[in-house]
């Protein structure tokens, strides 16, 4: 299947989470209640810290809190 070609291509890395990750989404969750964030956005800003990604394909301008180079 055609969708399943991202699961064998050495161009995308699928991240996966653990319990870790989404502890740390909902302290950057609770930290930053006064932002409109998901717990999604949480869980990949805690992705990208921990395999230290810098930039994000996103319109999403709350990735700017967090340093991170916006494409």
């Amino acid at each position: 299947e055609k969708s399943r070609i991202l699961y064998h291509t050495d161009i995308f890395k699928v991240l996966r989470t653990d319990s870790e990750d989404e502890s740390i989404a909902l302290q950057i969750l609770e930290k930053y209640k006064d932002q409109e964030l998901s717990f999604t956005d949480c869980l990949t800003v805690s992705l990208m810290r921990r395999f230290q990604i810098k930039k994000i394909f996103t319109f999403d301008e709350h990735f700017k809190l967090f340093n991170f180079d916006l494409i």
